[in-house]
């Protein structure tokens, strides 16, 4: 997909700009939250800010590990561009010693021995679709740094996942209980009962990159106990609830595809297929989408690399046109604005269509980075040759890149 030098520079200036909403807003030693220094808060992100009202909050589980991800992408691929993005590294790795301090290695109850707290060292409970993001950022840590201490913790949080953080079934629940140390799929008169919904079968992916990263295929077993209740899910007769869930499809797909590409399986293809052609139908004239403007266009460009891949009949360049289209879009949603530090930056989020912009949100804002460095790095122009993939939400470049390679250009991390 050819991108005019021009894009190629607004998409990459986006991403670093997105990553600086992060390091900007990053408690630390060096502008603690409040002017309060030795706070436990170290390392954390903010999770969203109102800049209307001036309210934020301070980022759980699964913000953390997606800006962890993000940033270290920055860090690596910004070398490649520019001889530049070191400063991204050292927040990331500050960020996953927050985000450790988030897991439960207590082992006096068991049942909660690796989970995740959601938001503080405090929370007593867990949403595990949100905790197997913290896991995915401690494999990605592993994998940037070298630091075993990373890829042991989400060793043990898979573990949890699948015996605690899941049903008999292998799915993960909605949410889990650390006080009771059950998991539970809603409470009456407070959380009503949640069904099984496709978004939650994107936490697969855990498993997947740990079979990716190990080689154990015990992990490559519980990956595709997933895909398949995820499989069950897209046969569904009256398949368009699985187009207009309200939290999108946060990765599930990306788990399909990434089955695929390992099993080769055509009634594999073909579901993942019919999802993201049905998201086709919700994208509106302007390029916005019902709700997932990024992971939703990482579909597109996913769908792409395996259609030029494996020579499928697809129409290429009206696909290449709708990602252009919601690229250009999903730009317009960045605060550019340097008047306020805690906006400046970050992408409005939340919201169906980008209708309003009311909220800066973590979420859109690391999503973003990914999204626009995985574009980039497609480009094949000459100035970005050799140009390392981002494999966080692919389904490809999990073999390409090794540790050595990744941790060349920088000191390994000290061991835990």
């Amino acid at each position: 997909m050819k991108l005019t030098p021009k894009f190629e520079q607004q998409l990459i200036e986006s991403a670093n700009l997105a990553g600086r909403w992060h390091t900007n807003n990053q408690n630390n030693e060096k502008h603690p939250w409040g002017g309060v220094r030795n706070s436990a808060d170290n390392g954390r992100f903010l999770y969203e800010y109102f800049p209307s009202t001036g309210v934020c909050g301070g980022g759980g589980v699964w913000t953390t590990a997606t800006a962890i991800m993000a940033l270290l992408t920055m860090s690596r691929k910004l070398l490649d561009l520019r001889g530049g993005g070191e400063e991204f590294r050292e927040p990331a790795i500050q960020a996953g010693a927050y985000l450790k301090s988030l897991q439960i290695l207590d082992k006096s109850k068991e049942s909660n021995y690796g989970g995740f707290r959601e938001v503080t060292p405090q929370t007593p409970c867990s949403y595990p679709r949100d905790a197997a993001t913290g896991a995915m950022a401690l494999i990605a840590l592993y994998r940037e740094t070298g630091d075993k201490d990373c890829l042991r913790r989400a060793q043990i949080f898979a573990e949890w996942y699948h015996q605690y953080g899941s049903d008999e079934k292998g799915w993960p629940y909605w949410a889990f209980d650390f006080t009771t140390g059950k998991g539970e799929r809603g409470k009456t008169g407070h959380i009503p009962l949640i069904p099984y919904q496709a978004w939650q079968g994107g936490g697969a992916l855990v498993y997947y990159w740990l079979y990716k990263v190990t080689g154990d295929k015990k992990w490559f077993g519980f990956f595709m106990q997933i895909v398949e209740l995820l499989m069950a899910m897209h046969a569904h007769p009256e398949d368009k609830w699985i187009f207009k869930q309200l939290e999108g499809d946060d990765f599930s797909i990306a788990a399909l595809l990434a089955a695929y590409r390992e099993t080769k399986d055509k009634k594999i293809l073909a579901t993942y297929q019919r999802y993201v052609r049905g998201q086709w139908t919700l994208m509106d004239e302007d390029g916005s989408c019902f709700w997932g403007f990024f992971f939703d266009n990482f579909n597109n460009v996913e769908y792409l690399q395996l259609c030029r891949e494996e020579g499928i009949q697809e129409d290429l360049p009206a696909l290449e046109a709708r990602i252009l289209k919601t690229l250009k879009f999903g730009l317009t949603l960045q605060e550019v604005c340097p008047r306020d530090i805690r906006a400046y930056g970050g992408f409005y989020g939340q919201c169906l269509y980008g209708a309003v912009r009311h909220q800066i949100h973590a979420r859109d804002t690391a999503y973003s980075i990914l999204l626009h460095m995985r574009v980039v790095g497609e480009t094949g122009t000459p100035f970005l040759a050799g140009s390392r993939e981002t494999p966080y939400y692919s389904a490809w470049n999990w073999d390409k890149i090794a540790i050595p390679q990744c941790a060349a250009a920088y000191p390994p991390a000290k061991e835990a």
